[in-house]
């Protein structure tokens, strides 16, 4: 059993086929521009001059050292005055390295705009250009700063042509922003220390105001604060004792609600059963009431055996169940009853406690109101002291500080002339010059395929048509006259040897079965069919084969003409059985080969060769010849050659280098699988070699070839889009 192939396997390979096609064409250009691209990028860079970086590095700290140590562990809140996240820090620091007025101070520092090694290094300047907002953009654009991860240093680099001024430069930088933050913070140290005063002057005013408050409050109400808490303790116990003893009324009560609305919902025994489940007073009496019933309704039962309805026993018993039943029913109303108003008391119960209830939340909110009142001077008192020592730590640090000169970064190494040059570097430049020439011809490449209509190679006229090369064709340079003829007047040639090779695959195609006859067709005009049918059958008569070429392109027959006959009879006026086979087979002068021209124009050629008389008189030619060879028009302008290949062992597609095109290629492929004809394979024409840009395509008719068609009868003109299908047979 055969094993199905994957579905998507056919046109992964048709990929790996294109992708195969495009790469053998284009790899040799796309190298070479590689290679180019990668040669300038290196003349490029030889160019440039060499570039030298400075380094040094300076020490940042979040904050100065403190040097009242003992006050920051005393009150932790001292240090919210002066510590900030650090990396916010950090990167603000170099922020301000890179800033343009750190630059202007670098500038005026080192006079970089009259000193000449500065100017040369700027090059040639517009003459509207800002000298000076030109050195701040080159100080900026040559500057980097970093920092590791988790480290107070700042590195700080500078690049330059002159390795001399690049390390004076970057040392300048580094010497104006640590005297930049020294100056900064003298003088934010001495703002905070007048704003810390000022603080300290307020808090104090603010300590007495609470310190009153206090005062007055003690003596406004008569009580001193440990009253207030004992007295708030006392009422909210009062408090939960009232709601636990209203919560337990509560349980009771819906309690003997649920035993209500049980014994309201019974009916008759069910309720009477309830009631004695109950357990409660009374339920002995009912007990005993309904066993009264119970027997006197057992003696009923009885007498009823014995006596009519209407008998004075029956009556008697009668009354004495009634009597019962009542007593019954009057014994659970009781009981409901009583129920009921053991509810209504505990809902009076209930009431109370919450009246009571009421009254201690006032009396504990009224207490609460002061407790709150006098907590909130307390705290008020508490957080403007601990602020107001906070303050007064934070003035002492600052004053000394202040008095210290104290700064919180520092240059840590200083950048000495740099001696081995940092750039450029020479490989990214010839990698990137190789690898912009490679995606530029990759690029240009695909372009050139995507707009390309024509086939370039036999792999992609493969992929299109579904079939195989049974052999290529080169361009024809030094053609004979008639250049169809060339094969047989120049036998030792190479176009020669390449039919020779030809006429063997499709004789070996199938050993158990020769082929005996063989249509020739092409997907468009002056693709070279007529060329490549006259050649193969000048190769099979070189066989020792008796062939007959049959020019079957009944609308514009050329066999005739090729080989110099005269006579308008052929192959339409056999069909017509106007002539017999001997009088219009004609030989070529070349053994072993005659032709049948095509003769008269008939109007319908499509039903001719669809007819029974063409198949007999194909049969009839088998009995003469070994092989028979139908020239046919192109199968793209009318349904001939389609007809003849299902009338023939097989048809021979011809394919003409960069003129027969993709369109044409599928859209004859299309038809030929619709009408189910034998495709035998594909003969690859006219390949231009190098320097093979000329050949006899150009220099005789066949570009009339389809104007002919396209306005022949009832045809229109061609479009590889339309179709023409086997419906005019």
């Amino acid at each position: 059993m055969a094993v199905e192939e994957p579905a998507g396997k056919d046109q992964q390979q048709k990929q790996d086929t294109q992708l195969s096609e495009l790469t053998g064409r284009w790899m040799l250009p796309i190298v070479m521009a590689s290679l180019l691209g990668a040669g300038m990028g290196f003349v490029y860079v030889r160019r440039i001059p060499p570039i030298y970086e400075a380094k040094t590095s300076v020490l940042a700290e979040v904050n100065a050292r403190s040097v009242l140590k003992e006050t920051e562990r005393r009150d932790d809140n001292s240090r919210n005055y002066s510590t900030y996240n650090t990396r916010e820090f950090f990167a603000t620091q170099q922020q301000i390295l890179l800033s343009e007025d750190l630059a202007r101070r670098v500038a005026v520092a080192l006079d970089l705009m009259n000193r000449k090694v500065w100017l040369e290094s700027l090059g040639p300047l517009k003459e509207d250009a800002d000298l000076h907002r030109v050195t701040l953009n080159v100080l900026g654009s040559n500057l980097a700063v970093s920092r590791e991860r988790f480290a107070r240093a700042i590195d700080v680099t500078y690049r330059h042509r002159n390795p001399a001024l690049a390390a004076e430069i970057v040392n300048s930088f580094a010497e104006e922003y640590v005297g930049r933050a020294a100056t900064r913070r003298t003088s934010a140290e001495a703002g905070a220390e007048r704003y810390l005063k000022a603080e300290d002057k307020r808090l104090t005013g603010e300590l007495d105001r609470v310190d009153k408050e206090i005062a007055d409050f003690r003596e406004t109400n008569g009580i001193l604060s440990k009253d207030i808490e004992n007295s708030r303790t006392l009422q909210w116990e009062t408090l939960a004792r009232l709601n636990q003893a209203m919560d337990e009324v509560q349980i009771r009560k819906v309690a003997l609600e649920e035993r209500i609305r049980g014994l309201e919902s019974l009916e008759g025994g069910a309720r009477v059963a309830a009631v004695i489940a109950d357990k409660k007073s009374g339920s002995t009496a009912l007990l005993n009431v309904r066993q009264n019933l119970a027997a006197a309704r057992a003696v009923l039962a009885r007498e009823r055996a014995h006596y009519h309805g209407n008998h004075p026993s029956i009556q008697e018993l009668e009354n004495k169940v009634m009597a019962h039943l009542a007593e019954q029913r009057t014994l659970v109303d009781d009981h409901i009853a009583h129920l009921r108003t053991e509810r209504d008391g505990l809902g009076r119960e209930e009431q109370s406690f919450r009246g009571r209830i009421a009254r201690a939340k006032e009396s504990v909110i009224e207490l609460s109101g002061l407790t709150l009142d006098y907590q909130r001077l307390v705290d008020e008192r508490q957080g403007l002291n601990k602020l107001r020592e906070s303050v007064r730590d934070q003035l002492l640090a600052t004053g000394m500080a202040l008095r210290l000169e104290t700064n919180n970064v520092e240059i840590l190494d200083r950048a000495a002339i740099p001696s081995i040059p940092v750039g450029p570097f020479k490989l990214i430049y010839i990698l990137m010059g190789g690898g912009l020439a490679f995606l530029f011809s990759v690029a240009l490449g695909i372009l050139v395929e995507l707009t390309q209509t024509a086939v370039q190679s036999v792999e992609q006229v493969e992929r299109i048509a579904g079939t195989t090369c049974l052999g290529v064709v080169n361009m024809l340079r030094k053609p004979s006259d008639p250049p169809e003829l060339t094969v047989g007047l120049q036998s030792r040639s190479t176009m020669a040897e390449q039919y020779r090779s030809i006429r063997s695959n499709l004789l070996f195609m199938n050993v158990d079965r020769p082929l005996r006859t063989l249509a020739v067709s092409s997907p468009s005009p002056a693709d070279g069919k007529t060329f490549t049918a006259v050649s193969i059958g000048i190769t099979l008569a070189q066989s020792e084969s008796r062939v007959l070429l049959v020019d079957t392109d009944l609308r514009r027959g050329r066999l005739h003409r090729i080989f110099g006959l005269k006579g308008k009879a052929g192959m339409a006026d056999l069909l017509a059985s106007t002539v017999t086979a001997e009088e219009v087979c004609k030989p070529t002068g070349i053994d072993n080969l005659d032709i049948l021209p095509a003769g008269k124009h008939p109007p319908n050629p499509a039903e001719l060769l669809h007819s029974q008389a063409f198949r007999n008189v194909r049969d009839h030619l088998l009995e003469q010849y070994d092989m028979v060879v139908f020239d046919t028009p192109p199968v793209n302008l009318v349904t001939d050659a389609v007809v003849l290949g299902n009338q023939t062992d097989g048809l021979l597609l011809v394919v003409r280098h960069r003129r027969t095109t993709k369109a044409d290629i599928r859209h004859c492929s299309q038809k030929l699988n619709q009408a189910k004809v034998n495709l035998l394979g594909m003969v690859f024409n006219a390949h231009v070699l190098a320097g093979g840009l000329y050949g006899y395509y150009h220099r005789y008719g066949y570009g009339k070839y389809g104007a002919y068609y396209g306005t022949y009868g009832r045809y229109g003109s061609y479009s590889p889009e339309k179709h023409y299908g086997i419906e005019e047979v």
